[in-house]
Formats: C-alpha cells, structure tokens, sequence
C-alpha cells in the first residue's frame, strides 16, 4: 500500500485512490509522514495539528478516524508514548523543480 498526502492542496491518497479526509486529519497524516517511524504523543501532535489543550480527546479520535481510512494497523499505539504510523506516508512536495 502506498500512502500519499499533500497538506498544502489538503488532499491525500492510498494507491491510486483519494482518501475523503477532514483538514485535520490530512494534517495529522501529514505530521505522521514527516514524523518517520518516529512515536508521537499527544501533546506533540496537538501542536502540529493545530488542536488546544482543551482538545485532547478530539486527537484521540482523529487517530481512530485516520485508522478507519488507512486500516487498523497502519497506525500502531506504543502504550505510555503516543503513536507511529507503520506505514510510509510519501509527503508530495509541490514545491519540487
């Protein structure tokens, strides 16, 4: 499977296929594809996502959602640390010469 976001035209794919995502989540599968394999919490994700304090939870459910879109292994939780994508996000540079 290969999995693709643009964060910039707020759109993303898997394969050849567009996926129908909210603006946050193509934000957070963007943080996902510059994290690497990386693990995120979610305070770290909250601030690159653009969610408050007081939003802690709605993470929690934009990483559910994002598992229904990508399937349920693709992001992986590591108890006590937050989260990683076990798949390769390829970021799409619209910038690229």
């Amino acid at each position: 499977m290969q999995v693709w976001v643009d964060a910039s035209r707020g759109v993303a794919g898997r394969d050849r296929e567009a996926l129908h995502l909210s603006p946050r989540e193509v934000a957070l599968l963007d943080a996902f594809a510059h994290a690497g394999p990386r693990v995120m919490g979610r305070q770290e994700l909250r601030r690159r996502i653009g969610l408050t304090q007081h939003d802690q939870r709605r993470c929690d459910s934009l990483i559910v959602q994002l598992r229904r879109a990508l399937g349920p292994e693709a992001i992986v939780t590591v108890r006590g640390r937050g989260w990683r994508c076990a798949v390769d996000v390829v970021p799409v540079d619209v910038h690229r010469t």
